[in-house]
């Protein structure tokens, strides 16, 4: 997962390296088909539209899967996503996210 303010933008920026990870992954496991982050797509708006396991969510559904889950599963070099590119997603998370659901845990 990873979040931010503007999910088109972050599917713009990071699609290719979600790709990359299926593509991978599927090579990787070809007779397998168990692995988590198995995906059939074939482009970046077929694994958007899967809403499986990569995703992108805006700050208000992370703080939603926060105050169900508990958690959010980030992969922040997921793909061989560079570093100062995973940092502003972490970072909304720590900033944004975090806050929100300690919030909505003390009601």
């Amino acid at each position: 997962m990873f979040v931010c303010d503007d999910p088109d933008r972050a599917w713009d920026e990071l699609g290719p390296y979600l790709m990359h990870d299926v593509t991978t992954y599927a090579e990787w496991n070809r007779a397998d088909g168990l692995t988590a982050s198995m995906s059939q797509a074939g482009s970046v708006d077929e694994l958007r539209r899967a809403e499986a396991s990569h995703r992108v969510l805006t700050v208000e559904e992370a703080v939603a899967v926060m105050d169900r889950d508990g958690l959010l599963q980030l992969h922040p070099l997921i793909g061989g996503l560079p570093p100062d590119i995973a940092w502003r997603y972490l970072r909304t998370v720590s900033e944004e996210v975090l806050p929100r659901h300690r919030a909505n845990e003390s009601h």
